[in-house]
């Protein structure tokens, strides 16, 4: 039996690209040896004491089954050409796979996160080398299709497996961050709420050139939520403790005297106002709030349109080069055919020639 001829699965897949350096010593001996044998064993094949190649044999077949049944499908040459097609196909779509994995290795590993823009440059340019090798690899125009449909769902596979990665990466990235902008809240630190919109903003701006879209959106609105209800919540409590102290205060000047009329009238005021306030701060809180998502989102329009309008520009280049590859393509598929068409002469005058041949021997005999 004959041994492995590598151990490496990948080459092994496309063992018949690989040279007889990279196969084990081992096999390439046996495989000599095996050569050797068929050759000295092996008897040569006639027809009517006439010895005839291989392609002989093929074209033989091929016109008696056309003589049978003229259907495509029965005949050898072209079912052949058709495996080979698709086997061709397929390693060329391999080698597209390995340029287009090969450009995306780096983002695989990175240890910061992309932005939208810089992901979908990085992808489309990784995908252009692709697609161009593929293109470059086709011998054929007829395959060309299946072929390119074929490399797209693999790489789409992969892009929705790194948008994953880098997602989580951004949020991990994000939250530290903010870290210390959700410390200062825990502390109480910001007196007001335009100190932390402002700390809010400052982090937003920082993020957004490094940060997906999606995934900053998403967090900062939600610690922006969270934010204004602390912030709401410590002032309100700030207010309360200024009015008792007042109320306190009143009542102090007042030597503990029984509460009068005027005392009593005092103390609902404050308590109307101590309301008004609160109500107050939580609607200029809201309408802050509101005033950063609607920034956030016209910063998130504009950064899709600027995306938008780079994709389209390298679509449209990406379309020019795949047209003079197409038509390369076809030029070097026009050249095939001749040949094949000079081939196929050939085998014809050859077929006619044994014909000939064998009719004459029948005639002598």
């Amino acid at each position: 039996a004959l041994v492995r001829p590598v151990i490496d699965e990948l080459k092994l897949q496309n063992l018949a690209e690989l040279g007889d350096s990279a196969l084990r010593p081992q096999f390439v001996e046996q495989v000599k040896e095996l050569r050797q044998m068929i050759l000295e064993n092996a008897r040569a094949k006639q027809i009517n004491q006439m010895f005839v190649s291989g392609n002989g044999i093929l074209s033989l077949t091929n016109s008696f089954l056309q003589s049978l049944a003229p259907s495509p499908s029965l005949l050898l040459s072209e079912g052949l050409a058709t495996h080979d097609a698709d086997r061709k196909g397929a390693v060329v779509v391999d080698a597209a796979l390995r340029k287009f994995e090969d450009g995306v290795d780096a983002l695989e590993h990175a240890l910061q996160p992309l932005s939208d823009v810089d992901f979908e440059r990085w992808f489309e340019t990784s995908s252009s080398s692709a697609r161009r090798v593929l293109l470059e690899g086709l011998t054929s125009e007829e395959h060309a299709h299946v072929m390119m449909e074929r490399l797209q769902s693999k790489i789409e596979e992969k892009r929705r497996k790194l948008r994953s990665l880098n997602e989580r990466r951004a949020a991990d990235l994000v939250e530290k961050v903010y870290a210390q902008v959700r410390k200062g809240l825990e502390e109480k630190r910001y007196s007001s709420l335009s100190q932390y919109l402002t700390d809010h903003a400052r982090i937003r701006n920082c993020c957004a050139s490094q940060i997906p879209r999606v995934v900053l959106s998403e967090f900062m609105e939600e610690e922006l939520r969270k934010g204004a209800m602390l912030i709401a919540a410590s002032v309100q409590e700030r207010i309360q403790g200024e009015v008792r102290r007042s109320i306190m205060s009143e009542l102090a000047v007042g030597g503990g005297s029984e509460e009068d009329e005027e005392t009593h009238r005092m103390r609902k005021m404050l308590s109307l106002c101590e309301e008004t306030l609160a109500r107050r701060e939580a609607q200029i809180s809201d309408m802050k709030v509101e005033r950063m998502r609607t920034e956030g989102r016209m910063e998130e329009v504009k950064i899709l349109l600027e995306s938008a309008e780079r994709r389209v520009q390298d679509m449209e280049e990406q379309a020019q080069r795949n047209e003079k590859l197409l038509v390369a393509c076809r030029e070097e598929n026009e050249k095939l055919k001749e040949e094949e068409g000079r081939a196929r002469e050939e085998r014809e005058e050859v077929i006619k020639t044994l014909q000939a041949e064998h009719a004459r021997r029948v005639e002598e005999a």
